[in-house]
């Protein structure tokens, strides 16, 4: 017969380094040594600036159009109320949103990519952690008493993701003049194959196109209140 010795118990009556429940029985917040805090901290500063940015830039209602420039924000306008704003004239619009539509045409298209980005799968890290720190980092205590995942509401709404994408597509075909698809052509295989390796990027790419809209739609509306005039070099 085989006799194990019985671990020794802390004062809680739970074995050193053993678990309450399904968190470890460690007292301080965390064991890291290293600044872990800056990247929350930095994802957070830059995530609610773009917030108030995007928000004011949506609902200012005016200086999204230069020949032939177009804000991000506005694109495409949809509204019969576009063109009617200064910075605005000459714009092209669909009209599928008439004259009823009296508040800013933008936040018929923010609805779309401000759904896709929130929902999409490194913004969730991203936001999980510096602003709900659900955990801050990695090896990092949460100050949440309980952790449901994404199984109760408002979280299980990001299951909507999917459909997010489907409605920017359209917006994509509409943005986009030229696009290359898989198919069984050998180039346009390779090159279907070349653009796969852009998903490991897919945190940079996200910042990146994230701090790009920003910054062509504060383009164009400098050069939409005259501002500065276009420096286009071609």
């Amino acid at each position: 017969m085989t006799v194990q010795s019985k671990a020794p118990e802390s004062d809680g009556g739970q074995p050193p380094g053993g678990r309450v429940g399904r968190r470890a029985a460690i007292s301080a917040k965390t064991l890291r040594t290293d600044r872990w805090w800056i990247q929350p901290v930095v994802t957070f500063a830059v995530l609610f600036s773009f917030i108030i940015y995007s928000t004011w830039a949506a609902f200012i209602d005016r200086d999204y159009f230069s020949e032939p420039y177009i804000s991000p924000f506005y694109s495409p306008c949809l509204a019969v109320k576009c063109g009617t704003v200064p910075g605005s004239h000459g714009v092209p619009h669909l009209g599928i949103f008439g004259h009823w539509w009296f508040t800013s045409p933008a936040i018929i298209i923010l609805i779309v990519p401000l759904g896709f980005r929130m929902t999409c799968y490194y913004y969730r890290k991203a936001y999980y952690r510096s602003f709900w720190l659900s955990p801050p980092a990695c090896a990092v205590a949460e100050p949440h008493a309980k952790y449901s995942g994404e199984t109760r509401f408002p979280l299980i709404v990001q299951n909507i993701h999917r459909y997010f994408f489907y409605l920017g597509i359209l917006l994509n075909i509409i943005l986009t003049y030229d696009a290359v698809h898989f198919s069984k052509h050998p180039v346009r295989y390779w090159l279907w194959g070349q653009a796969s390796r852009l998903n490991r990027y897919h945190m940079q790419i996200a910042w990146v196109s994230l701090l790009w809209v920003a910054f062509s739609d504060v383009y164009v509306r400098l050069v939409a209140s005259g501002t500065i005039t276009d420096l286009r070099f071609f």
